[in-house]
């Protein structure tokens, strides 16, 4: 993810073509499903010791506990930021695409007045419609 971060999606000014480098999706998507199996368990042994060790006194317990909801909850939120990039580089690449189409596509049909101005020129004549 700190690469994604330090790479910027758009090319250097005045054009600022968006460039994502693609490899970044498919490497973050295989790096999430790793990190999550290996927070699952994580946790999961780490619980697992905590049920273990059952004659710790109650506030070495409860530290135990804090430092394991802590750690959990760090995990998590770094999973979900993960899923957050996954969320931001599809959007991108969305963008990309729309903007490729974008510069293939032409909007003078808006330019209603021109047509009306070509028309009005056709069907006069010569000598000022007399």
């Amino acid at each position: 993810m700190k690469q994604i971060l330090d790479e910027l999606p758009y090319s250097p000014g005045p054009e600022y073509r968006i460039a994502i480098n693609t490899q970044f999706q498919t490497s973050l998507v295989d790096e999430i499903e790793l990190y999550s199996g290996a927070r699952r368990e994580a946790l999961k042994l780490l619980y697992q010791k905590n049920e273990l060790d059952k004659e710790r006194p109650l506030d070495v317990v409860a530290d135990f506990e804090e430092v394991a909801a802590s750690c959990g909850y760090f995990s998590y939120s770094l999973l979900d930021f993960a899923e957050e990039m996954k969320v931001f580089l599809d959007v991108l690449d969305e963008l990309k695409r729309v903007d490729e189409e974008n510069c293939r596509r032409s909007w003078k049909w808006l330019m209603f007045w021109r047509k009306i101005q070509v028309r009005g020129r056709k069907g006069r004549s010569r000598d000022g419609g007399k």
